[in-house]
């Protein structure tokens, strides 16, 4: 038979498990709060990286942009100086070939003309 000592050791041995369960739930809720708290701030980290990469994006895709086309007018300079300096050396022998061709002409019609022919003859006769 348990006598009085074993009743009162087990009385305390519950009212310590009793504090001691207390002590685990109030430990759990803390724990739970915490755990609660880590998760509200990875997710507003999640939207912050995600926003944060929506717009780096954006700005990567505008400088990109960007350099394509000063590439593009780049590239239109180099073709449209090329074909400009194709233009004026055609240009220039169209000069020189239309003032050879003035002076040849005005010759051969000065020569045609019979002046020139009979120049000639009256200085050979001379």
């Amino acid at each position: 038979m348990p006598d009085k000592g074993d009743d009162l050791s087990m009385f305390k041995t519950v009212e310590q498990n009793t504090k001691d369960i207390e002590a685990i739930k109030l430990t759990l809720k803390t724990h739970s709060e915490q755990m609660e708290a880590l998760k509200e701030n990875a997710t507003k980290l999640e939207s912050t990286v995600t926003f944060e990469n929506r717009e780096t994006r954006a700005i990567v895709t505008q400088q990109v942009d960007k350099l394509y086309g000063l590439v593009e007018k780049a590239m239109g300079f180099r073709t449209e100086s090329s074909s400009q300096e194709h233009e004026l050396k055609m240009l220039r022998w169209n000069t020189l070939s239309n003032v050879f061709l003035k002076i040849s002409g005005s010759v051969v019609a000065l020569a045609s003309s019979g002046g020139v022919i009979y120049y000639v003859i009256v200085e050979m006769t001379k």
